[in-house]
C-alpha cells in the first residue's frame, strides 16, 4: 500500500487512491457536550440544526495533534472521524470516513501532505482540504502548486476552527446550489 500511494503521488500509477487491508483504524467520536458560555454573542452562530462537520487530522506531531482534536471536539460542531499521522493514513481516512474537511500537516512522513492532497483531490475531489504547518514562506508557496482549499500557521491556530467551518459550510451551499436548493 505504502509503494502505491508514493508511486501515484509521483504520476507513476493511476487509478483509485481509496483501498482497504492496511490495518488502519478510523473512529467516531464521542461528543464531550462542552460549550463555551462567555455571555457574549459568539462570531459564528452554532449550526445547530445540521450534522456536525465531519473532520479528518493528518500530523505527524502528536501534541498538536492531540490539542486541535480536543479543541474541535470541545467546541460541539465537529467531529473528529479519524486520526492521522502521516500522508498514507490521511488519504485512507480520507477516503473511508467521508469528511467534509481534511486539516493535514504539509511535512510529514511516507507521503507528504501536497501528495497526500493531490491524492486526495483524485479520489474525492468534494472534499475540502486545509493545509497547517510551521513553516509558513516556503509552506504557502509550495501549497500554492497544487488544489488546496486554504492555507493556516500553525501559529495561527485559533484561525483553524474558523476557516474549517468557513470550508465545510461553502462546500454545502456549493452543493445545494448544484441542486437547485436554497
Amino acid at each position: 500500500m505504502e509503494a502505491a500511494l508514493r508511486d501515484r503521488a509521483d504520476g507513476r500509477e493511476s487509478g483509485p487512491a481509496c483501498s482497504s487491508g492496511s490495518g488502519l483504524r478510523a473512529f467516531s467520536s464521542t461528543r464531550s457536550g462542552l460549550r463555551r458560555d462567555t455571555g457574549k454573542p459568539a462570531r459564528v452562530r452554532p449550526v445547530r440544526d445540521r450534522a456536525p462537520i465531519r473532520v479528518v487530522l493528518a500530523d505527524d506531531d502528536p501534541g498538536f495533534l492531540d490539542a486541535l482534536a480536543t479543541t474541535m471536539e470541545a467546541d460541539g460542531r465537529f467531529e473528529i472521524v479519524g486520526l492521522a499521522a502521516n500522508g498514507e493514513e490521511a488519504v485512507q481516512l480520507g477516503c473511508w470516513q467521508d469528511p467534509d474537511v481534511v486539516v493535514m500537516d504539509v511535512e510529514m512522513p511516507l507521503l507528504d501532505g501536497v501528495a497526500a492532497a493531490r491524492l486526495l483531490r483524485e479520489s474525492r475531489p468534494r472534499v475540502c482540504v486545509l493545509m497547517v504547518s510551521g513553516a509558513d514562506d516556503v509552506v504557502a508557496h509550495r501549497s500554492g502548486a497544487i488544489d488546496v482549499d486554504a492555507f493556516v500557521s500553525k501559529a495561527s491556530f485559533d484561525r483553524i476552527l474558523d476557516v474549517v467551518l468557513r470550508l465545510a459550510l461553502g462546500d454545502s451551499r456549493r452543493r445545494r446550489a448544484r441542486r437547485g436548493e436554497t
